[in-house]
């Protein structure tokens, strides 16, 4: 799991810089929402986040990809 994280972190840090906003941080706050850390609320990952980072991952490929 730390590997998979770790790989995702790599894949978007290479990218930042031609993105607005970070899509790490979308990743990050999912995260902080399902297991209650820094003392939020609980919220499961439910199908309609999975959805939703799918297409911003998808977005980010699409601005990035090599022509």
């Amino acid at each position: 799991m730390r590997q998979v994280l770790k790989e995702a972190k790599d894949y978007l840090r290479k990218f930042q810089s031609s993105l607005g906003p970070k899509p790490e941080c979308d990743l990050i706050g999912t995260l902080i929402d399902q297991f209650g850390w820094m003392g939020s609320g609980v919220r499961p990952l439910d199908l309609g986040k999975i959805i939703g980072l799918g297409l911003l991952m998808l977005g980010a490929w699409l601005v990035v990809r090599p022509s």
